[in-house]
């Protein structure tokens, strides 16, 4: 499993390369008060030391969201697995 440590703003110190990629959704906005609201999606892989296995199937890889949200100067994180996209498995969009 990956680690992340946070600096004191709440900065990833090691993020993983691939987040240097742009977000595959980016929102700004700002309020009339100047509060400043940005949110960002972020796809990212990583790769497991040991197979990761459930009753559908096996991985050495896992496929992760990373959501950032940044009001004004402060930035929280979010992170969550994706499931895999195989037939009949999660109601997967086979197209996409």
């Amino acid at each position: 499993m990956a680690s992340v440590s946070l600096t004191d703003n709440n900065e990833p110190t090691n993020p993983n390369p691939t987040l240097s990629k742009p977000p595959i959704f980016n929102f700004v906005t700002t309020y009339s008060n100047n509060i400043n609201i940005q949110c960002e999606l972020y796809s990212y892989t990583l790769g497991m030391k040991f197979p990761f296995g459930t009753a559908h199937s096996t991985t050495k890889l896992r496929h992760n969201a990373l959501f950032k949200m940044t009001i004004n100067d402060k930035s929280t994180f979010a992170e969550a697995g994706l499931p895999p996209k195989r037939e009949h498995v999660y109601c997967a969009d086979l197209l996409s």
